[in-house]
């Protein structure tokens, strides 16, 4: 039960640490490669960021919460595979921002 509040947390860090790198790519001339995230942004405007952490972080936590009860397994490799995905992605962006700022 803890190793998924633990990975919850962890999701949710690593999406605010996304969001945050991501708004600063894109203010020094970077670009979104994802298309439907690059849509949202358009759509929503400035305060994507705010809003792409609050949608990802409770479609994620009601998917936990409602796959929790019926299979602890999945939701645990569930999280630990987003997790994984997300550091990668967070790692990326943190490489590609510090290269945008030579």
């Amino acid at each position: 039960m803890i190793a998924i509040y633990i990975l919850f947390i962890l999701f949710v860090v690593l999406n605010i640490f996304d969001a945050y790198l991501t708004h600063k790519i894109i203010s020094a001339g970077g670009v979104e490669l994802n298309p439907i995230m690059r849509y949202f942004m358009k759509t929503v405007g400035t305060t994507w960021h705010a809003w792409k952490v609050i949608l990802v972080t409770v479609g994620c936590g009601v998917f936990t919460v409602y796959f929790y009860r019926t299979n602890f397994l999945f939701v645990l490799v569930f999280l630990i595979i987003l997790n994984v995905v997300y550091a990668i992605v967070v790692v990326h962006n943190y490489y590609v921002e510090k290269e945008l700022k030579w």
